[in-house]
């Protein structure tokens, strides 16, 4: 993730804008997939129409995840103190703060109704074009599932994978979609095939092209 990041920041760089407003941006594009995710699951379960009832369990995650948040909380309040106590470091924090909320603010108060609209729409298609690679593979091992189920199973397993320390939602994303499929009806053989050669298309192959991609827009100065 911290990867992506920065190649996005680099690329707006090269593009000419500042590094908090590529930030500000990524952060944009981000609360929209968030918030056309939890739509999507609302909808869904509101109405029923997925019927699906998944009931996944947070009590090993939840562990973990507090020993991560106490270590992080720890690392901030000695940073913090480190920053308020060196003048030099407190004069340069306070500058770059005060410069990049100045720049997020201008992003933030560019976007338009219409630009909203097309971000929300554009992590939409996303999302659902997923759902159609996912209901390809399924229809390849001759299982149909409704796509607003498959929608919802692939939205909820995202979310999950998000919440998890682990580096490309790798092992917990697989076991995800595969309860969610099991959920739904799918054989749990053909539920297994299909999310394996889903994640093998889209997640682990991708980079193959991808390095090519990226020697491409280093060597065309994008990066």
């Amino acid at each position: 993730t911290v990867a992506r990041v920065a190649v996005n920041i680099r690329f707006f760089q090269r593009q000419g804008l500042r590094a908090a407003t590529a930030v500000s941006i990524g952060a944009l594009d981000s609360l929209a997939e968030f918030t056309v995710q939890i739509m999507i699951l609302a909808v869904a379960f509101v109405t029923d129409a997925s019927g699906l009832d998944l009931d996944i369990d947070l009590t090993s995650a939840g562990a973990a995840s507090v020993r991560i948040l106490v270590a992080v909380a720890i690392f901030a309040g000695a940073a913090c103190i480190a920053v308020a106590v060196v003048a030099r470091w407190r004069r340069f924090v306070v500058s770059t703060v005060r410069d990049s909320l100045a720049q997020m603010r201008e992003t933030v108060s560019s976007l338009s109704a219409g630009r909203a609209v097309q971000l929300l729409g554009a992590n939409l298609a996303t999302q659902t074009l997923f759902a159609l690679t996912l209901s390809i593979f399924l229809a390849a091992y001759g299982t149909t599932v409704p796509l607003l189920t498959v929608l919802v199973v692939n939205v909820a397993a995202a979310m999950l994978a998000g919440l998890l320390p682990i580096p490309g939602g790798i092992g917990v994303t697989e076991g995800a979609l595969i309860y969610g499929l099991t959920a739904a009806g799918v054989d749990e053989t053909i539920a297994f095939a299909a999310v394996i050669s889903y994640r093998i298309a889209t997640f682990y192959l991708p980079p193959i092209w991808g390095a090519y991609a990226f020697r491409w827009l280093e060597r065309n100065r994008y990066l």
